[in-house]
This record gives C-alpha cells, structure tokens and sequence, in this order.
C-alpha cells in the first residue's frame, strides 16, 4: 500500500487532470459562442488556433522520404515511418504522389528510380 503522501500527491494529479479537462472544455464553449455571434446560425467562425508545433516546408516530407528510401532500399512504409517520425497515412500518401521516382518491389518496399 502507498503511503499517505504518495496517495495524496496521486489525487492533486488526478484532480488537476480533470480541472484541465473542464478548463479545455469551457474554452472550447466560448470560442464557439464568440464565433457564433456573427449572426449566421448554425455556422461559427474558425477559430483554430497553433499549437506551437513548428510546420513543415513544402515538400519536406517528400524529401525525407526520397532520403531515406536512398539510405534504405526495399524500404517498406512502416520502417519509413519509424525511422523518419512521419505517419504511415502520410507515407502512402507521399510514396503515392511520388509513383515516377520510385519502384515498388515484390516484398512491398520501394527504391528510388534511376536518372537515365
């Protein structure tokens, strides 16, 4: 059995997850209510804000994966995946757009296409 004070300290955590939870809920209410005073019904403003994570460069992504299909051949998307922190949707999506630089091999991975 935990002591008294590791009991404690686990029901302040415990309880200031749920104060987060509210506190995140009523800001979702009012950013809905202030956009929603526009006088259109049913329609509110985007309100979307950053969450402080830094973006990415167009065709960054692309480059990563050319990068480490190079580094990796008969790599298959989740070894991608795992190696350059990008999601496995995202890796389809990408090997997908890039389909004129790359082979697809019989075990599923992908190479990058000889320059002629």
């Amino acid at each position: 059995m935990a002591n008294p004070a590791e009991e404690a300290q686990e029901k302040i955590e415990a309880r200031l997850g749920e104060i987060r939870s509210e506190e995140e809920r009523l800001n979702r209410a009012l950013v809905h209510l202030k956009g929603s005073s526009t006088g259109s019904p049913g329609k509110s403003r985007s309100t979307r804000k950053s969450t402080g994570g830094k973006g990415v460069k167009r065709g960054q992504r692309q480059a990563e994966v050319i990068e480490d299909i190079e580094n990796h051949p008969q790599a298959l998307p989740r070894e991608i995946s795992s190696r350059t922190g990008i999601s496995v949707g995202q890796i389809y999506g990408i090997v997908n757009r890039l389909g004129g630089r790359l082979n697809k091999q019989a075990n599923g991975g992908y190479v990058v296409r000889k320059k002629p």
